[in-house]
């Protein structure tokens, strides 16, 4: 676990918007390392005039690491930085660090319980692949206002099948 910042250069290469609310932002990255589940960056965005910095979750990358993808919520009560990460568009560059991990996933527990609330499904969702990957025992309980606003949901539903539990404030979960 490294919280050392090293900063880089990215370059959007995909932006869509997953919910209402959530939008994916992919970028090809100019010092790719392997990104381990729960990895964040910091990225430096501009508000109101200035350079500020903020973290978001990695939710998936390729093996190298060379393309990441975050995953950036626009809250009606904002800072700004969910602003500026909305307006970017392919070819845009921004910086970031290469990926951190102070929410690292601990191998070697005899079985898991993965909790996500809304946009904090980016931050497990890497853990569950992993875990899956590795034949863990595991289960992902995933809560959100209603299913419309849940990003990823029926990716996760496909991977992880019974695995996953959905709670939707709107029906009654």
């Amino acid at each position: 676990v490294s919280r050392r910042e090293v900063w880089q250069h990215g370059t959007v290469v995909a932006s869509r918007q997953l919910t209402p609310e959530v939008r994916r932002i992919e970028f090809d990255v100019e010092q790719p390392v392997r990104v381990d589940p729960g990895a964040h960056v910091d990225v430096r965005v501009p508000i109101r005039g200035r350079q500020e910095k903020r973290s978001y979750s990695i939710v998936d990358a390729t093996p190298d690491g060379a393309r990441i993808a975050l995953s950036v919520y626009r809250s009606p009560v904002t800072r700004g930085g969910a602003d500026a990460m909305n307006a970017l568009a392919p070819g845009d560059r921004v910086e970031l660090t290469r990926p951190l991990n102070d929410f690292p996933l601990r191998p070697g527990a005899s079985r898991y319980l993965l909790l996500a609330g809304g946009v904090g499904i980016t931050a497990v969702l890497g853990m569950a692949s992993a875990l899956r990957s590795a034949g863990a025992d595991y289960r992902l309980l995933y809560a959100g206002r209603s299913r419309g606003l849940m990003a990823y949901l029926d990716e996760l539903v496909a991977t992880h099948g019974d695995r996953l539990s959905v709670h939707a404030r709107d029906e009654g979960t």
